[in-house]
């Protein structure tokens, strides 16, 4: 009897110490990674205001974009099997429902290749109202946001806008615009014009949307261009925001902020008031760490890992 509770006591013992080395080999290839979420509830609330001390109450704000359920993927002619190559195949080829499409807010191939994640990035949408029974759509959204890795870092935010309205353009005013990262000091947002060179001295040309046309900006901050030694031409920092450092920070400096200065102007009517709004989009970077599938591993690794283990020296 004795005999037979050695053997098996040696038996659990090498069981569970292939385990414990199991999961720290899979410990060692564990990738955390972040998730960038966009404050909606602060950018729908201080456009509201806005429009009203401006007369314009009529025109509605809606955040459009999140988790999509499975009806709708379903009603766009989408499968949780498809990639995302497929799902721009079928774009390109008229399969899926363009009336769903605009409904769901998804106008752009980026938005489409979205899909296969099954989820869609935030987006702000303006329902302008036309006539009686006719409204146009303004729909606006800075990337990236979701999951990302650690590597790359983000060098640069895309300003996406789709503007559905027939007679109206969308102008942006960079240098009214701001962007803070980390809670620091907000700068100027500079438009990242590949090779064009940058005089921060002079003022920025304003980028339009025309009319039922779509614009994809990148832009930065002002902080990030340096004027190397015996060279007159600005070069930019090629990191804006380091996500591998973001997991060592405090919670309260895990954020950005893009106050983006629109300007909407009727086309027929160039000397009438425009419709002036400075969007806040702000940003909470969210640490998610990678976790090991197995339960077993996974609960070797919560209770031994050496990582978090504590240490006496």
């Amino acid at each position: 009897m004795a005999a037979d509770i050695l053997i098996l006591t040696i038996y659990f013992i090498c069981v569970v110490y292939v385990l414990y080395q199991m999961a720290l080999s899979v410990e060692a290839n564990l990738e955390d990674q972040v998730q960038i979420v966009l404050d909606t509830d602060t950018l729908e609330a201080e456009i509201a205001p806005q429009l009203a001390q401006q007369g314009l109450s009529k025109i509605q704000s809606k955040i459009v974009g999140g988790k999509l359920g499975k009806p709708l993927l379903q009603n766009l002619g989408i499968n949780g099997a498809d990639t995302q190559d497929q799902i721009l195949t079928k774009q390109r080829e008229g399969k899926l429902s363009p009336g769903l499409l605009q409904q769901a807010g998804i106008f752009s191939p980026y938005l489409h290749g979205q899909l296969a994640k099954g989820s869609l990035p935030t987006l702000i949408q303006l329902a302008i109202p036309i006539t009686s029974d006719r409204v146009e759509m303004l729909r606006m959204q800075v990337l990236p946001q979701g999951k990302l890795p650690l590597k790359p870092p983000i060098r640069e935010l895309a300003v996406v806008v789709d503007n559905g309205l027939h007679n109206q353009q969308i102008f942006f005013d960079w240098d009214s615009s701001s962007l803070s990262v980390h809670g620091g000091l907000a700068y100027r947002v500079v438009r990242n014009v590949p090779g064009m060179p940058l005089d921060l001295l002079q003022p920025q040309v304003q980028t339009v949307a025309n009319p039922n046309q779509g614009v994809n900006a990148q832009v930065t901050s002002e902080a990030l261009f340096r004027r190397p030694e015996a060279n007159t031409a600005l070069e930019s920092v090629p990191v804006l925001i380091n996500l591998e450092a973001v997991p060592e920070m405090k919670e309260m400096m895990r954020v950005y902020s893009l106050r983006l200065l629109v300007w909407i102007k009727p086309m027929n009517a160039p000397d009438s008031q425009a419709i002036r709004l400075l969007l806040p989009f702000n940003f909470k970077i969210e640490v998610l760490p990678d976790h090991v599938a197995l339960p077993i591993l996974s609960w070797l690794l919560d209770w031994f890992s050496p990582a978090k283990r504590p240490r006496f020296w």
